[in-house]
């Protein structure tokens, strides 16, 4: 049976790139379909993104350090609005790097969404394309709990799409991309209460680490709710 590629690879992600890129390398026909930005979780919204934002956050800390040292620091605030486009534009930055990187290496990139069909055919922005072997390179995406009133809150995909900076912010959860959120957001000004199932964060990491850090966090204004479960989110007036 004659393909119209060796290889189709569902999601540009980390995974989906470096497969695609190496099929390619060897002579095959390959190609790739990708419905949001190239470049996968990391660079898109998570490692790179959160990064910047982290960077962002120590500038409040550092002009006080800097007013110690003799330094005549004036009124300073937070463009939120200016702050959100210039990470996703260096977002999208990073994402035409990699797209002009599969050109380089002569992958087909199709920006839909792809669906199976039959075990070598899927339906791609509207088409039936066949291939030999079919790579599922889709990654996750980040769940709300079952909570009654999920739909009020959000996840850590809208936080670098917010289009104002939340006054208060309460932070469901205790592994790393809660903790880096929480830090974050009280380091940008934002008042941050978190909320934990267990009496510490971070379960599963190294117990002085997490005293430390939890300790570190209280001292700099978070508020932490222990042994604390969260049974419903209701929409006040105030948010």
């Amino acid at each position: 049976m004659t393909f119209d590629y060796d290889l189709f690879v569902i999601g540009a992600g980390s995974g989906g790139l470096a497969a695609s890129k190496r099929a390619a390398s060897y002579g095959a026909r390959v190609a790739i379909a990708e419905q949001d930005l190239v470049g996968g979780t990391c660079a898109i919204r998570g490692c790179v993104p959160k990064k910047l934002m982290v960077y962002g956050s120590h500038f409040p800390a550092l002009f006080q350090d800097a007013a110690g040292y003799g330094w005549n620091v004036g009124q300073t605030s937070l463009d939120w609005p200016r702050f959100i486009r210039a990470i996703d534009q260096e977002v999208r930055r990073l994402s035409q790097v990699q797209t002009e990187s599969l050109q380089k290496a002569g992958v087909k990139l199709i920006q839909s969404h792809a669906r199976f069909l039959d075990p070598h055919t899927l339906e791609v922005d509207g088409h039936k394309v066949t291939a030999d072997k079919i790579l599922i390179a889709v990654g996750g995406r980040p769940l709300k709990p079952d909570l009654p009133g999920k739909e009020y809150a959000i996840t850590s995909n809208e936080m670098f799409h917010l289009a104002q900076q939340p006054q208060h912010i309460a932070i469901i959860g205790a592994g790393y991309i809660g903790v880096e959120f929480a830090c974050i957001m009280n380091g940008l000004g934002s008042q941050v209460t978190h909320i934990l199932r267990k009496d510490q964060i971070l379960r599963g990491f190294d117990e002085d680490l997490r005293t430390e850090v939890q300790s570190g966090m209280v001292q700099h204004g978070v508020r932490m709710l222990t042994n604390t479960e969260v049974r419903q989110i209701e929409q006040s007036p105030e948010g």
